[in-house]
């Protein structure tokens, strides 16, 4: 495990914030819904604003709510910073809303059912995870990628959700990136998720036939997975094989704000992102 420092100045990133720059082609991805029927998901594609390719391909996926309102107020560019920190580093990236999210169809298929000590979290993984598969048939339909360079990112159920797809060995899978990535957290119950320990027991399995190496970023005060919660999975994860550097971040200024760095605190995280993505052969700038 690693504990990293916020550097004192901010991280500067290459080219501009405007979403525009970065030529979005909206997407409608086709997925098998539980029942049979084939649900229309919404999403969006960016490639970075030179160059023709090939890029690698970043496929990133979002965070869980339980309200369906919330759900709906989802957007494609809820996660536009994250995107664009892939963008700047040469990455195309795609981004898909999840059944019931925004304006992409289907139901919710996260659902958690039991009481807090008694949850199982396994098919609402493999559900994410699906959708994951369901981009991934949808990417060979997209121009100037190389399919044979692969990053998996994820946030809270969406990291959860890409240690799931990892574990599938999914073609040209060089790498993936989990953010916070875990189930069952709670600003109301912080530290203590509800049964930690179905998450864990997901996690190691999920390792067990993962042939990639990895990066965990959490923030030391994550209020839903922080303090020894990360650890414990992330040691558990790696008993049973995986190979995932965790790295705990200095805290965000505000508790509230620790299971959100992904989007909110980047000069948290870029260092060990960029040291890692290095790690695993590619490269930007000069």
């Amino acid at each position: 495990m690693v504990l990293l420092g916020c550097p004192l100045l901010a991280i500067a990133q290459t080219g501009a914030n405007d979403p525009a720059r970065y030529r979005p082609e909206p997407q409608r991805v086709a997925f098998k819904g539980p029942d049979g029927s084939t649900l229309q998901l919404t999403g969006m594609f960016w490639r970075p604003p030179q160059g023709e390719g090939p890029f690698p391909l970043v496929v990133l996926s979002h965070g869980s709510d339980a309200e369906a309102a919330g759900r709906r107020r989802m957007t494609v560019l809820g996660y536009w910073n994250a995107a664009r920190y892939f963008l700047n580093r040469g990455f195309a990236v795609l981004y898909v809303l999840r059944p019931s999210y925004g304006d992409s169809e289907g139901p919710y298929l996260e659902a958690n059912v039991g009481n807090c000590n008694s949850l199982d979290y396994g098919p609402g993984f493999e559900a994410m995870a699906d959708v994951i598969a369901a981009s991934l048939a949808h990417a060979r339909s997209l121009p100037q990628l190389d399919l044979t360079r692969l990053v998996l990112v994820g946030h809270s159920a969406g990291g959860a959700a890409s240690i799931a797809m990892a574990a599938r060995r999914p073609a040209g899978l060089v790498t993936y990136i989990n953010f916070g990535g875990g189930k069952g957290g709670s600003e109301q119950t912080p530290y203590s998720p509800c049964s930690a320990g179905n998450v864990e027991k997901h996690f190691s399995a999920y390792a067990r036939s993962t042939d990639v190496p990895a990066l965990w970023l959490y923030a030391q005060n994550d209020l839903y997975f922080g303090r020894d919660v990360a650890p414990r999975w992330h040691a558990a994860y790696q008993a049973a094989g995986g190979r995932a550097q965790l790295v705990m971040t200095e805290p965000a200024p505000d508790d509230k704000a620790g299971h959100h760095i992904v989007q909110q605190h980047l000069p948290l995280w870029i260092p060990a992102a960029d040291s890692f993505l290095r790690q695993q052969g590619f490269q930007w700038g000069r």
